[in-house]
């Protein structure tokens, strides 16, 4: 790139897309065209070389987030240095987290406090940061309240919510008071406050703690934090339409709002989805969906013994069935785990069950009260590719002496039920079978294959003729 210094080279060039135009956020400075960004780069290198702190700042912004950091450290060093109180922030947040610079946490003090001394009070909310998390230095909460209050006395909302949580909680050596947490969370909301602060103040509304229970209340607050897309606020929202808490009840809006906090992985709106569909509460009653909803959310308490009262009648119900109690149950067969099932048919008289692996290994005849295992068909698969022939369908012949198989090998079988032996194998299909089906009198079989091919057979005759012996050809020399 003719002109730029290396630094410039390496700030990544983003394609615009029309029409949707990419932007790029420029701290303390508002949000920008990142195709402007790129235009005026020489503009804002003009001004900072002059000594403009805020072109410096806004440099160092763009140069961070590019492939090189250093020169956005270099820029912000520069504002830092004239004053400026959001360069000298971000400065100690790149000696924070080692970037573009070696960590260095004193440093990143250093800067935090400069920038609060000259106006910036989330430098001490910073600073309070990284005694509060434990970052670099070890866990302080006690140190931590300290900056959270210098930063708190000059209406600085994250740290005035913090402080919330420290009366909420009981941390930091102050005694729990959930009336003073609520007090310093409204203090927060008015200074701005954001999603977090909402959100526990409809907590606090909603469960009446540290604070008279009011349901209108808590929504109206729940209501703002889901405006800001807070993945815990849509349960209790959707909670107080569901049950008509403080608004007018609605289900339909209760399940939009469930449904938003499951797609957030939220477990509690997994909850509440599962127990909609188990008891058709709300949504149509649809067992396999609330299970699935209740194992997403088995995290909670209440979900994990619901579905353990699911497992446990489960059982129940197939404890029954094999007692002969009723045969509204059901029964899993014992075949083997991991094997693809491909086809299942019961008998014409219902008493037994043909099942078939996709590959032709486990073909078998169950007993369908029972469950249990009555015989074992002997496949002998086609060879093809690695596995052999696909198994397509099955269907019993109309008196249960017979089944027929269709096979991916061109072909269908046909098999005799009480001696586990393959009588004939139908060819005339020049692609897979993917039906077959008997006759009412079982005389005859339709298959249905590729290439748009139907046949009707005459399997009776067809055996008949295998079975007879070939004829031999007069030759020459018998004249």
């Amino acid at each position: 790139m003719t002109g730029l210094t290396e630094a410039q080279e390496k700030i990544p060039v983003v394609p615009i897309e029309q029409p949707a135009v990419r932007m790029m956020r420029i701290s303390g400075s508002g949000s920008y065209y990142l195709e402007e960004i790129q235009g005026r780069i020489n503009h804002y290198l003009e001004a900072a070389e002059k000594g403009d702190p805020q072109a410096q700042r806004t440099l160092g912004s763009i140069y961070l987030s590019s492939e090189a950091p250093e020169e956005g450290v270099k820029w912000y060093r520069k504002a830092a240095e004239q004053g400026d109180i959001h360069a000298q922030l971000e400065l100690g947040n790149c000696y924070l987290r080692g970037r573009g610079v070696g960590k260095d946490v004193d440093e990143a003090f250093k800067w935090f406090f400069q920038a609060a001394e000259n106006g910036n009070v989330g430098g001490y909310a910073s600073a309070a940061n990284i005694y509060y998390e434990g970052r670099e230095v070890p866990e302080n909460k006690v140190e931590a309240l300290k900056w959270y209050c210098k930063a708190a006395e000059q209406g600085h909302a994250h740290s005035q919510y913090i402080i919330g949580n420290y009366y909420f909680n009981g941390e930091g050596g102050i005694p729990q008071n959930k009336a003073e947490a609520v007090r310093w969370y409204h203090l927060s909301a008015e200074n701005g406050g954001w999603v977090l602060v909402f959100h526990q103040l409809g907590l606090c509304y909603y469960n009446g703690e540290g604070v008279r229970e009011d349901k209108t209340e808590a929504g109206k607050w729940l209501r703002k934090a889901v405006d800001g897309d807070y993945y815990k606020s849509y349960y209790y929202l959707g909670n107080c339409y569901f049950y008509g808490y403080g608004v007018t009840q609605d289900k339909e809006e209760a399940i939009k709002l469930y449904r938003r906090g499951a797609d957030q992985y939220h477990c509690p709106a997994n909850y509440a989805l599962g127990k909609c569909y188990l008891y058709g509460d709300g949504l149509p009653y649809d067992k396999a969906r609330a299970i699935e909803h209740l194992r997403k959310a088995s995290s909670v308490k209440e979900a994990a013994d619901l579905l353990k009262e699911l497992e446990e009648q489960a059982k129940a119900d197939c404890e029954a069935l094999l007692r002969g109690d009723y045969v509204s149950a059901v029964i899993e067969l014992d075949v083997s785990r991991g094997t693809n099932i491909r086809c299942a048919a019961f008998s014409p008289d219902g008493k037994k069950v043909f099942t078939a692996s996709a590959w032709g290994g486990n073909v078998q005849i169950w007993d369908a009260h029972t469950g249990n295992a009555l015989q074992k068909l002997e496949w002998k698969a086609t060879p093809m590719n690695n596995y052999g022939t696909l198994i397509r369908s099955s269907a019993w012949s109309p008196n249960g002496t017979k089944i027929a198989v269709a096979d991916s090998d061109s072909t269908a079988r046909i098999w005799d039920v009480e001696a586990g032996k393959e009588l004939h194998k139908l060819t005339g299909h020049t692609d897979e079978v993917f039906s077959a089906a008997f006759s009412p009198d079982g005389k005859k079989i339709i298959t249905a294959g590729g290439n748009g091919a139907v046949l009707i057979v005459d399997w009776e005759q067809l055996a008949e003729q295998d079975r007879q012996p070939p004829q031999v050809r007069p030759s020459v020399s018998d004249f």
